[in-house]
């Protein structure tokens, strides 16, 4: 479904930035407008792509809980991504989440919202690749926070510890049978994009991912494992052999330059 370009009015009878507190309803105003430009920056298939640089203080969560919101409203089947620097931001993306679903939507007609205040859709905070795969794999989920820590494959350079986590792997996916791994001697980096590869196949296609404190990747994606790993497992870094899991993106940063 391709997205539609919406204007004030149309996200007015949508979100209510301030809660019904007036005294919020100036930076409201502002969070209104930052909502319907990003969301608009999405639909433009030429673009695909918006950057909310606001400083600290000014809600930049709660715009992008907006975009969302708006998006899912014309769009109930869409599915989102949310990238989350550390555990600690993990769960407070969960709390604010519920709160915006709560406090700040005028529509309860089970696209986004349910008439007792509940996101309407079901969501799930993974901690770890496994919750991913099993949340992936077993049913429909609509939201999916991850902290990119998880994506990290610590080995050193012993061997034991490299034969120990393609053990792991094989483990956490029993029905990926690479013959790489099989043989059980790869190096370090090639566990690692077989992993990255697995993940990718496994994963469903996210129509939005939200990347918070996205100045963490303006080294591009390749400049750690960790981040060359998150590259492939979404399809980023395709080389023929990575399936694209992402059609727009939404990135957060208070330090964008």
């Amino acid at each position: 479904m391709s997205i539609k370009k919406i204007n004030i009015k149309t996200a007015e009878s949508i979100l209510d930035f301030s809660g019904g507190q007036e005294g919020l309803e100036p930076l409201a105003a502002i969070q209104m407008e930052g909502a319907v430009a990003l969301h608009n920056m999405i639909a433009d298939d030429s673009i695909g792509l918006g950057y909310l640089a606001d400083e600290v203080g000014m809600g930049k969560t709660y715009i992008a809980l907006g975009v969302v919101a708006l998006m899912r409203y014309f769009n109930p089947s869409l599915r989102v991504l949310y990238l989350c620097p550390s555990n600690n931001v993990q769960d407070k993306w969960i709390r604010e989440y519920r709160s915006f679903t709560e406090s700040n939507l005028r529509v309860s007609q089970y696209r986004i919202r349910t008439p007792q205040g509940k996101p309407a859709i079901p969501y799930v905070n993974c901690r770890r690749v496994r919750d991913l795969i099993e949340h992936s794999a077993s049913g429909y989920c609509a939201d999916f926070f991850v902290g990119k820590g998880m994506f990290s494959m610590g080995m050193g350079d012993d061997p034991a510890n490299l034969n120990r986590n393609l053990k792991d792997l094989k483990h956490i996916l029993p029905g990926y049978t690479s013959k790489e791994i099989e043989k059980g001697n790869l190096e370090k980096e090639a566990v690692k994009d077989e992993f990255a590869k697995a993940l990718n196949h496994i994963l469903p296609t996210f129509d939005l991912v939200i990347i918070d404190e996205s100045h963490n990747f303006k080294h591009s994606f390749g400049s750690s494992d960790r981040n060359r790993v998150l590259s492939q497992v979404l399809g980023v870094k395709n080389e023929g052999k990575f399936i694209p899991r992402i059609k727009n993106a939404l990135l957060l940063s208070a330090t964008p330059y």
